[in-house]
């Protein structure tokens, strides 16, 4: 068993965390859904250099980060498959391959994401955004280098036509539409294609720049496919004499963590690849929130940049809320009475109070990252906060 942890050190991602063969379905099993199968061991722990989060400090979001800070995230790799010819990882594993398309639903507005050094931008239902670009944990083995593989990449908004929203036992669910003729989703918001080559093969990452406006209230979903550019032979062994594309994805232990929210994992697998679900999944994508235990997320960040910020001042005189870092007393800049909000990181409501004197009494939390929230008659106020003992 390899321990590994999320530990930042300038650009590098030092991986550090419990990594384990799904030998056991039962993990994943629900009476509404199908297993992945085709998640294996991490045989070495990697030092992961990540280029794109030189500015993660400010505005990269990263929902394994949230779940790797509650400790509350296990970790496992797996494949993406391009056609049913091939065999998994070696001659003696010979799965039908599995995962044809996965992706991430990326909900900014989670109060989770306060935890997280640097996320200073805090998204409520007034919060504007620009979605810039989009970073994809990976690991891409190459043999037959004829021709380039292709990564597609797609992007889509909640508010499309094309995603289906319901509640799953008391989860908030999210499913784009699915085509199984073309592996993609139908109408979305972007796509492009990335050719992969043998520089990939060195890379840790793919980094897609997106820029794409992101309305008030609103969170995306981004998802991926592999799409071969040489030919298989039906004994070829992926990472072996052909060549592999490795995601990486992550259990929540914790189903409710998150509640209200949508973060978590989409998945397309055999049966909606080839339009042979018997469960009523043909064209749409499990969410990843559906198993009977935890939820999986796939290991997709993106980087966000707010165009309005989520302080409304209506009356031109500006919420603020001080010291920040503080201890014991939180002073606050309203001239009306106002309704304070405290979370914390797991989204729990700590405080509760309406506010006459300018004041809070934060003296009995624990030090620690928590969301506050300032609402008066007029304005509103969301921002971090930070408590030191």
């Amino acid at each position: 068993m390899i321990e590994i942890a999320y530990i930042w050190v300038t650009k590098n991602l030092i991986m550090k965390k419990t990594l384990l063969s799904l030998g056991a379905i039962a993990l994943f099993a629900t009476a509404n859904a199908q297993a992945p199968n085709n998640l294996t061991k991490l045989e070495t722990v990697q030092n992961i250099e990540r280029s794109a989060y030189v500015e993660q400090s400010s505005e990269w979001y990263s929902y394994s980060n949230v779940l790797d800070l509650l400790g509350n995230m296990t970790y496992y790799r797996g494949t993406l498959f391009p056609d049913t010819t091939v065999y998994t990882l070696s001659s003696t594993e010979n799965f039908r391959p599995f995962t044809h398309s996965v992706g991430q639903v990326i909900d900014p507005r989670s109060l989770n994401f306060a935890g997280l050094v640097g996320n200073t931008i805090a998204f409520d239902e007034h919060t504007t955004s620009t979605l810039d670009s989009i970073s994809i944990l990976m690991d891409y083995d190459r043999f037959a280098g004829a021709n380039p593989d292709t990564l597609f990449v797609q992007v889509i908004k909640s508010s499309n036509s094309n995603v289906t929203m319901w509640d799953q036992s008391g989860n908030n669910a999210f499913s784009p539409s699915y085509n199984y003729m073309t592996n993609q989703i139908n109408g979305a918001d972007f796509t492009t294609a990335v050719l992969l080559t043998d520089a990939d093969t060195a890379a840790s990452s793919v980094d897609v720049e997106i820029d794409m406006v992101i309305g008030k209230d609103e969170f995306v979903a981004v998802v991926m496919a592999y799409k071969a550019g040489n030919t298989y032979s039906a004994d070829d062994v992926l990472g072996e004499n052909a060549n592999r594309f490795t995601y990486f994805l992550g259990e929540d232990a914790a189903k409710t963590a998150d509640e209200g929210f949508y973060n978590f994992s989409l998945d397309v697998y055999s049966a909606q690849r080839y339009n042979e679900s018997t469960n009523g999944w043909n064209g749409t994508y499990y969410p990843g929130n559906i198993w009977t235990d935890g939820k999986t997320h796939t290991i997709i960040d993106a980087k966000f940049t707010t165009t309005n910020a989520s302080t409304e001042n209506n009356e031109g005189n500006a919420l603020a809320v001080y010291p920040n870092p503080a201890s014991d007393v939180l002073n606050i800049n309203t001239n009306d009475n106002a309704r304070v909000n405290v979370y914390a990181v797991t989204g729990e409501l700590v405080i509760a109070e309406n506010v006459s004197d300018s004041r809070l009494n934060i003296e009995n939390l624990n030090a620690g990252v928590y969301m506050i929230e300032v609402i008066t008659e007029n304005n509103k106020l969301t921002e971090r906060l930070v408590v030191t003992k």
